[in-house]
């Protein structure tokens, strides 16, 4: 196929995340995550993984993704057996986690009871307390439980005496015009968004940490996948691909085919919007910023990636639909 790029789940080490293509080193990505985080390794089991390495994680899957999410703090200590307490809160959306077999029950400035399903089954509760003071109430059997603002429970936290707090993860590359068309292309994504994070949108891909980025890819909560071609901050290209609703952790395998006068978006096999306005970059093309927290289209969800592929061409329409078919 003659891709320029291929970012997946493979090789990596303290600070990179080595693309399949090219092999010579310099599509490399940059990661940054200035703290230790856990994933799900290919046993099942929660693991630690050390500041700037990046996370291939296997929860609910046979094959890992890279794992990236944004800053969380657990609230809740200590996390690896459950005890009663007491936790203040602010009047934004929460969400409790926990594996095992026992419950947790809210009250105070949040009501509900969250119950297990086993020792090795994650459970979770989304809820929005008032601000102030929150009882949870442990009975039988909790561990490694998880109290988070957020809309869907992210990676888990451990903590002994205090809260603790797992920074962003910023995987991204700067420099690599090389590698990027810049008249004419495509742009593949495998991924998934696990959560919104309380926000109406999720990034998915951009390429620049300023107004004037070239090009950017956002999921809004409605199901509308969004697509934009930009010339020093105006939109030249917009793309809307509407997917009717969006249910989390659904598989997303996105094509754009960009050229000027002709561009497409096709969504899990299917053709979900064209645009024949014509465009030129105001500025040559050269990072892509899977997440990094400083970009002006910031990173606000969860997501999972299994492929990131530039092409140096257009795919047709029999091969943007095989390609993107689920």
């Amino acid at each position: 196929m003659n891709e320029l790029l291929v970012v997946t789940p493979n090789g990596y080490k303290s600070s990179k995340l080595y693309s399949i293509v090219p092999t010579d080193g310099s599509g490399d990505f940059t990661v940054v995550r200035a703290t230790t985080a856990t994933r799900i390794n290919s046993s099942g089991v929660i693991e630690s993984v050390s500041a700037n390495v990046p996370r291939l994680d296997y929860t609910d899957e046979d094959c890992p993704s890279i794992l990236i999410e944004p800053q969380r703090t657990n609230l809740v200590f200590p996390s690896a057996t459950a005890t009663t307490q007491n936790v203040t809160v602010t009047n934004v959306a929460h969400v409790l986690s926990f594996y095992g077999t026992g419950s947790v029950t809210l009250s105070g400035t949040g009501s509900g009871t969250l119950n297990g399903t086993g020792a090795n089954d994650r459970v979770q509760l989304a809820f929005t307390p008032t601000a102030g003071t929150l009882t949870l109430t442990v009975t039988g059997s909790v561990t490694s439980w998880q109290l988070e603002e957020g809309v869907g429970a992210s990676s888990y936290i451990p903590t002994v005496g205090s809260s603790a707090t797992r920074n962003a993860d910023e995987i991204y590359k700067t420099g690599i015009s090389s590698l990027i068309p810049q008249s004419e292309g495509s742009i593949f994504i495998d991924c998934k968004v696990v959560s919104f994070n309380g926000h109406t949108n999720v990034n998915i891909l951009n390429s620049e940490k300023n107004t004037s980025c070239a090009f950017s890819c956002t999921l809004y909560d409605n199901g509308d996948l969004v697509v934009g071609i930009y010339n020093g901050g105006v939109g030249d290209v917009a793309m809307v691909g509407s997917l009717g609703s969006y249910t989390l952790n659904q598989r997303l395998k996105i094509l754009i085919n960009y050229k000027t006068g002709d561009s497409e978006l096709y969504v899990n096999g299917a053709l979900r919007d064209s645009d024949s306005t014509a465009f030129t970059f105001s500025s040559t093309w050269d990072d892509i910023f899977i997440n990094d927290s400083t970009t002006y289209f910031s990173f606000q969800g969860l997501n999972t990636y299994n492929q990131v592929v530039l092409l140096p061409y257009i795919s047709d329409s029999a091969q943007s639909i095989e390609l993107t078919t689920i």
